[in-house]
């Protein structure tokens, strides 16, 4: 099952952070495989724009799809 949840923080100085937990999935471009991974994300916002992002998750998927990508 896929949980998604997001919330919004607001500061006292106006600015304001949106965090979004779900379930993130993708098929590898080269190994082909399909990977899940629960994820968490933390969007950073000033004057209505996002300025940072800030990403949780396991990188194994990336690392071992970027080996692959190299050979």
């Amino acid at each position: 099952t896929n949980t998604t949840k997001s919330n919004t923080i607001f500061l006292a100085n106006g600015n304001y952070i949106t965090m979004h937990t779900s379930d993130w999935s993708a098929i590898g471009k080269f190994s082909k495989q399909t990977f899940k991974s629960p994820s968490h994300f933390d969007f950073y916002w000033k004057n209505g724009k996002i300025i940072k992002i800030k990403a949780y998750f396991n990188n194994k998927i990336y690392t071992n799809e970027n080996k692959l990508s190299n050979i």
